[in-house]
């Protein structure tokens, strides 16, 4: 049933075994879960069934640190969530992207891609994938290099429009609108009810059985730490780095490249006919180098742009020109523009703070995003293109020619992609305090019944986009909590 605080419809009084906060893909997918094991639940949307102003002007911040995306226009705050405005493209995790202790103890997930495995085809249903068996697609490009072709699956659902009937009609799940989290009530560790509050101020009284933080990427961190300073610091351990080791997807265009119709037709086109290839270095190869996951796209640009990127190339490699317009011409050559969006090293200055002046409607401190790439992030991305590159030139499959900005270690293009609107960490997973806000099983350590869901719970980002793992993650904590015994 759907109710909205606004109207004060939502009369009967309930203990419900989880009150969700937060409507979008983990907040809903979690719901779900729950349901299918006949939990009673309510989900609290701070926003309205449609976007409002009213609603998203909570969602202003500070950005300190490099060039990013205002925090009121990089997510939204109503039924369904940042899916409103998402682009569609899915990928899972890979087996590497839960081990890289070999970089830092810090580093290490406490579970494994197995654990997540067993909600693939959930997940899949969820989203509506067409063809989800392309997202665990790996293929090998050559013997002598790690080099790999993966594929995403595009879906594009929004879960304002797919489950909102669903919302209404559910006997099991209560979704109440407008309303926005004023306090938690806390007694020995234990979350026993909430106090929320609508835009005309009318307030409720939630009680439940277990409470669930699924709030989005940065939201997660910022209603922690004010629970946190409202509850007298007692409502987690204070030791625990909440809002630290924040991360994005860098996203840019690298540069040019030409390939030889060897390359076009090997297994990964052939495969996909698609418009965008993509491509990994391996577990391996990463280790090596010691960098961490970058996905490749290269993108056909047309005809009459191919013949552009060529003429570019000449300009560099004049050598090689004639050849190259040869093989073009008699249709043995085509161009791409490489593009690519890569992992960032998780750093704890990167990270989410309460403002100390500036607050919403509700007097709650504002989010303070202190976002930089690092070093380590321009070394993965530097380190993956050199290896490319060395394997186009060693094979003889074509020529890379890389955009200055790249070449000569200059800033970041401002006029670029940036990043990926992907908000992850803040509240990540960790076996060990020191270096985690949730234990494996999303618990927020030092409470009881207090969980945080989604990409904020990320250990590492890998380079993929997050809504899939997301999912997967958020209908493991609803098998948990479906079990879990109060």
């Amino acid at each position: 049933m759907i109710f909205d605080l606004e109207k004060n419809n939502l009369t009967e009084d309930k203990i419900y075994d989880v009150c969700i906060f937060g409507s979008g893909p983990a907040g809903i997918s979690l719901a779900l879960k729950l349901n299918n094991n006949n939990k009673k639940i309510l989900i609290c949307e701070a926003g309205d069934e449609n976007y409002s102003e009213q609603s998203q002007n909570c969602y202003k911040g500070i950005v300190k640190g490099d060039e990013y995306f205002d925090l009121d226009v990089t997510r939204l705050r109503y039924l369904g969530g940042s899916s409103n405005h998402w682009g569609g493209w899915c990928r899972t995790f890979n087996e590497m992207d839960f081990n890289r202790g070999d970089i830092g103890e810090y580093l290490i997930w406490p579970i494994e891609k197995k654990d997540i495995d067993p909600f693939f085809d959930e997940t899949a249903k969820i989203i509506g994938l067409p063809k989800p068996e392309r997202l665990n697609y790996r293929e090998s490009i050559s013997s002598n290099y790690s080099l790999e072709s993966i594929e995403f699956d595009y879906a594009g659902t929004n879960f304002n429009t797919k489950y909102i009937n669903l919302l209404k009609k559910s006997k099991n799940i209560d979704l109440l609108l407008n309303a926005n989290l004023k306090k938690l009530i806390i007694e020995n560790n234990k979350v026993k009810s909430c106090d929320i509050i609508s835009y005309n101020f009318s307030t409720k009284n939630i009680s439940a059985k277990n409470f669930v933080f699924a709030m989005g990427g940065i939201e997660n961190s910022r209603q922690l730490l004010w629970q946190q300073k409202i509850n007298n610091e007692n409502l987690y351990d204070t030791k625990i780095p909440v809002g630290k080791y924040w991360m994005e997807h860098p996203h840019y265009t690298l540069g040019n490249l030409v390939l030889k119709k060897k390359f076009i037709n090997s297994p990964m086109f052939e495969r996909s006919k698609i418009e965008v290839g993509f491509i990994q270095l391996k577990h391996d190869i990463q280790k090596k180098l010691n960098i961490l996951s970058c996905g490749l796209r290269l993108e056909w640009p047309g005809y009459t742009n191919a013949k552009q990127i060529i003429a570019d190339l000449a300009c560099y490699a004049p050598k090689l020109s004639k050849e190259i317009f040869d093989l073009f011409n008699q249709n043995l050559m085509c161009a791409a523009r490489v593009r690519a969006a890569w992992e960032q090293l998780p750093v704890i200055d990167n990270k989410i703070v309460l403002s100390p002046n500036e607050k919403d409607k509700f007097n709650i401190p504002r989010p303070i995003l202190n976002w930089k790439k690092n070093p380590f992030d321009r070394k993965t991305i530097k380190s993956t293109l050199d290896y490319f590159s060395k394997f186009l030139l060693d094979e003889d499959m074509g020529r890379l020619q890389l955009d200055e900005w790249i070449i000569k270690n200059k800033d970041y293009p401002t006029n670029d992609e940036k990043a990926g609107h992907h908000h992850m960490g803040g509240t990540r997973m960790h076996d060990l305090r020191k270096f985690g806000v949730v234990d494996r099983n999303c618990k927020v350590y030092g409470s009881s019944n207090l969980y945080c869901i989604g990409s904020s719970v990320f250990t590492t980002g890998g380079h993929n986009n997050p809504t899939f793992p997301i999912i997967q993650l958020s209908l493991r904590l609803g098998e948990y909590l479906s079990k879990k015994t109060i």
